[in-house]
């Protein structure tokens, strides 16, 4: 079955053939001559989705056939301008198809393939061999760099555009002030090509946060709450958080209209929400700071008796309650979602924040509440409307509601 057909999604006249493109079972077969998949499918399964309602749809499929799997793509475009020539083609759905590496948008894929010896050369280390662990069509790519032996070495990332120049130079410098800090560690460049748009960096050896056990995860937050201290607390940036939420409105407010049109039966508690977050701007005195702009449990790995913050492509200028809005909105998200039990989800919050104050004045609570609502709306319901996540989807009127709670 779809994830359309699981959903009270809304049709979408721009991309007719949505349903069918979410539906692993129906593109099995469609997908396997358009790349030359001469052996019979065994298994199709989704790996991404990426939808922008009345715009376009790409879905990643990893189609197991043989001994292989093979990394499949198929994206359509509302506009026909849009979408990338000299592809395959299923007319019937107006899509294009491709296999990775032949991301038409992401040249060099193939540097960063399985096996690839690219980041050996870069890194002068014969034997390193990559291995791929994330790619978003059109987008990005990362891959672990093993050593003969199997021991992640480095983290090598592919970019589109020049992010990359600009990751790796914010990177390096943290890394170098952050030398010694029992907080706080963000892994250290190795290399960076530009001409390849390729980016190399240490490979950190703790455990994921996301991962850690539930009787172990109040004393993880407490260690994210003191790296984001420091992060917070290297040095003052220009501008003010007026400026910064005004941008963020424009998107919240984009965000409930998508939400409006695809989910009918969420559109009342998205209006009521973006309302409520215009109405109630975080105030204009909060300074920024240099925030993650992805502080994930995902993003944090426990490393010593500190966390190590890795991928820092979004770091910018901004308020500090925009990263611990979005932890916060997690915890919030979980307990909505069954994970977390309400005393569970207390503690967690408690916790963010009491190690967070320990390092460093925290946030004015209205900020703290306008930033988790946001967040909320921004990335939580971001998950269920153009990820089209099976368990934020499930829950996204409960989620809106939860949000616009903590704003009351």
């Amino acid at each position: 079955m779809s994830i359309a057909a699981a959903l009270p999604l809304a049709p979408d006249p721009a991309l007719p053939g949505r349903d069918t493109l979410l539906d692993a079972g129906a593109m099995a077969e469609r997908l396997a001559p358009l790349v030359g998949v001469a052996a019979p499918v065994e298994r199709c399964r989704r790996v991404l989705v990426r939808y922008e309602p009345g715009k376009r749809l790409s879905v990643l499929y990893g189609l197991r056939a043989g001994a292989a799997e093979h990394r499949v793509v198929a994206a359509a475009y509302a506009d026909p301008a849009r979408a990338p020539r000299g592809l395959a083609r299923d007319r019937e759905l107006g899509a294009v198809v491709w296999a990775f590496p032949d991301d038409p948008r992401l040249a060099g894929l193939a540097s960063i393939a399985d096996g690839a010896a690219t980041a050996a050369v870069l890194l002068g280390l014969p034997g390193v061999r990559t291995r791929l662990v994330g790619y978003v069509p059109e987008h990005r790519a990362v891959a672990r760099c093993v050593d003969p032996a199997g021991a992640a070495i480095a983290y090598a990332k592919l970019y589109r555009h020049g992010d990359g120049d600009r990751v790796a130079r914010l990177q390096a410098a943290l890394a170098r002030r952050l030398a010694g800090d029992p907080h706080l560690r963000v892994p250290r460049v190795l290399s960076f090509s530009p001409a390849r748009r390729l980016l190399l960096v240490e490979a950190m050896d703790g455990p994921r946060l996301a991962d850690e056990r539930r009787d172990r995860l109040e004393r993880g937050v407490c260690r994210l709450g003191a790296a984001l201290a420091r992060l917070h607390g290297l040095g003052p940036a220009s501008g003010t958080a007026w400026s910064f939420g005004v941008r963020l409105g424009r998107r919240l407010e984009a965000m409930a209209g998508a939400i409006g049109r695809m989910r009918p039966d969420a559109r009342a508690a998205a209006d009521e929400l973006v309302r409520a977050l215009g109405a109630q701007h975080p105030p204009h005195s909060e300074p920024l700071v240099l925030v993650h702009g992805d502080a994930a449990l995902k993003n944090a790995l426990l490393d010593g008796s500190g966390v190590a913050l890795v991928d820092l492509d979004d770091a910018t200028p901004g308020p500090a309650a925009a990263d611990l809005g979005r932890v916060l909105s997690w915890v919030r998200a979980e307990r909505v979602l069954g994970r977390l039990a309400d005393g569970e989800a207390r503690r967690l919050a408690d916790a963010l924040l009491a190690a967070y104050a320990e390092l460093r004045d925290p946030p004015s609570a209205a900020a703290l509440r306008w930033y988790t609502a946001a967040t909320a709306l921004q990335v939580r319901c971001r998950k269920a409307v153009t990820r089209l996540h099976p368990d934020y989807a499930g829950h996204l009127v409960a989620l809106l509601r939860d949000a616009r709670e903590v704003l009351a």
